[in-house]
């Protein structure tokens, strides 16, 4: 190490010792050199930084020091600490900071290695990190930032890479994500916009825009679908709606513009078709065309139709059905019971009350329709029994019954005889 010549001119009015101890400005010197005033240690602006040009060093070996660059070169006008003969810290002529490397004049802070900080760290400019960075954690090499605790940005957060949350990540704003976003929980109070395609709980499939993996889906607002839609099953573009093997329950209106076929295929002859099952209506049923039912159809309510094709109407007690022709048809049903001994080719008659029908129409017809024989009776000879139906009297609302024997033996008839009258009104 070069040796450091140091020229005094020595007053004695200023410099005082005092039991080894030197004093300048200063006539008690607590310590082997106190000065009272500026030092100023230079050596003719020819300080390179080299701890071997003009600097303060300390230890016995000179190792330890500050020193000042004013040459050009490495942290010209510049100051350096030195610990065992390497640079450690640096401040440059601008007052920007090194620690383990040079300053550089775009930051105010430059740190080569680890950063601890056990307290806030704040910062109204910039901070570029390019190792790890853990908070309330230590550093996973993993990720480029790791926080143990919430995390609160009130402003844009871009990310190029990949994020992992372990709790929730609130947004206050928009958050926008280039790539893939994996998450198990997912919130928003507001808007979310997704420009590719979206998974839950499975992984991405390109083949939809939105697929939900073994779990139910539930919309408190509307959902609007401009393309085909399938439940329960692979998209099918055959339909704009289809569920495949299960129940569809809709709480509210279900309006269908165009036909609907339930159990098959789409029959462009309907607008409604099911397929091989039983419908049930709880209320009202209004069909303003044709009702072509191929099977049976137990009404609680009204059945009100332009046109009804059936292979067999069954009604219990009074009802009405509408004739083939423009006009209606109203049933009644009577009966009339009988005990009787007829000889051989006589007949017995007998007047019978049928239904009151209202209106003005007179245009009724009166049927046998059954014949129910009394308990414990039982007649023989019945293909000789003829029973008809004569003299309807509308007005009157009668009509004549008449039991003929036909055979030449007389003829024991007990039992029940009931009617069936429809009237054309």
């Amino acid at each position: 190490m070069k040796k450091i010549l140091l020229a005094v001119s020595v007053t004695f009015a200023a410099i005082s010792m005092q039991a080894q101890n030197v004093g300048i400005g200063t006539s008690n010197p607590a310590k082997k050199l106190s000065v009272r005033g500026t030092i100023v240690v230079d050596h003719d602006e020819e300080n390179n930084g080299g701890m071997d040009s003009a600097s303060l060093l300390f230890g016995k070996n000179g190792l330890v020091g500050i020193t000042s660059n004013k040459l050009f070169g490495i942290n010209s006008g510049g100051m350096d600490l030195w610990t065992a003969g390497f640079r450690r810290f640096s401040i440059n002529n601008s007052g920007n900071t090194g620690i383990g490397i040079l300053p550089n004049n775009n930051f105010r802070l430059q740190v080569s290695g680890k950063l601890n900080a056990t307290g806030n760290i704040s910062t109204n400019d910039s901070l570029l990190v390019n190792g790890h960075v853990g908070v309330g954690i230590s550093p996973d090499p993993n990720f480029r930032l790791k926080v143990n605790g919430s995390s609160l940005i009130t402003g844009n957060s871009y990310i190029d890479g990949n994020q992992s949350v372990d709790g929730w990540l609130g947004v206050g704003g928009s958050l926008y994500v280039v790539g893939p976003l994996e998450t198990y929980n997912f919130k928003a109070n507001q808007t979310l916009r997704v420009g590719h395609h979206v998974a839950i709980g499975g992984g991405i499939d390109s083949a939809y825009r939105l697929r939900v993996f073994d779990g139910n889906s539930r919309f408190g607002g509307s959902l609007e679908a401009t393309d085909n839609f399938t439940v329960g099953g692979p998209l099918d573009n055959t339909y704009r709606l289809r569920v495949v093997g299960g129940n569809s329950r809709f709480g509210g209106d279900a309006q269908v513009t165009g036909r609907m076929a339930i159990g098959g295929e789409m029959d462009d002859n309907y607008r409604l078709r099911v397929y091989d099952g039983n419908s049930r209506f709880g209320g009202n049923a209004q069909v303003t065309g044709i009702l072509d039912v191929g099977g049976n159809i137990n009404l609680t309510g009204q059945l009100n139709a332009g046109s009804v094709n059936a292979i067999a109407v069954s009604i219990g007690g009074k009802g009405a059905a509408r004739s083939d022709g423009a006009s209606p048809l109203r049933i009644g049903f009577n009966s009339r019971n009988v005990d009787v001994t007829i000889p051989g080719g006589a007949t017995v008659e007998y007047t019978v009350n049928i239904t009151d029908f209202s209106g003005d129409n007179d245009d009724v017809r009166v049927m046998v329709s059954q014949f129910q024989t009394a308990t414990g009776s039982s007649i023989d000879g019945w293909e000789r029994m003829l029973i008809t139906v004569s003299n309807v009297n509308a007005a009157n609302d009668t009509c004549q019954l008449n039991i003929h024997n036909t055979g030449s033996g007389q003829l024991t008839v007990r039992g029940t005889i009931y009617l069936t009258a429809i009237a054309k009104n």
